[in-house]
């Protein structure tokens, strides 16, 4: 019972990872739901976990995309570099797609900031506001770089 449940679980995550290529998403649950609806194995406990998922999405990438995802790879991580290099005060830390390999031309940069609350004009400013993000932009564009960064609410 126990080889039948294992191979559920490779095919959900083969199905998983096939329709996180097909949609350009990162979202692994909703994937994994979608998997296991279209081979008809609804039971909680056969969902793969996240490593198995990409495991199977390294795989479809290098099989299909081979070389191509490869260079597309390579230069979104050089990107990220020069964007740690420019954030450097803030301690970056590369994140998501980009540092787990399964990236593709499409794949967002993505970068976490460390820094300390500081105070701009009286008031505290936390870091991953919207004024946060706003501050970084006007700093980075009077130092020439041409960085996108997007807010994200503070946990």
């Amino acid at each position: 019972m126990k080889a039948n449940n294992r191979e559920s679980q490779r095919r959900i995550a083969y199905e998983a990872a096939r329709i996180l290529t097909e949609l350009r998403s990162g979202d692994y649950n909703y994937a994994c739901q979608k998997a296991a609806d279209r081979l008809g194995l609804g039971n909680k406990r056969l969902m793969p976990n996240r490593d198995e998922i990409e495991s199977a999405l390294r795989e479809q990438q290098r099989l299909f995309r081979g070389e191509d995802q490869a260079t597309a790879l390579q230069h979104l991580r050089s990107l990220a570099m020069g964007a740690m290099g420019a954030l450097a005060r803030f301690k970056p830390l590369l994140v998501g797609p980009v540092f787990d390999g399964t990236a593709d031309q499409n794949s967002p940069i993505r970068l976490h900031l460390r820094c300390q609350p500081w105070r701009a004009k009286r008031r505290l400013v936390v870091p991953g506001s919207r004024e946060a993000a706003l501050l970084t932009r006007r700093a980075l564009r009077q130092r020439g770089s041409k960085v996108g960064i997007r807010a994200r609410r503070p946990v």
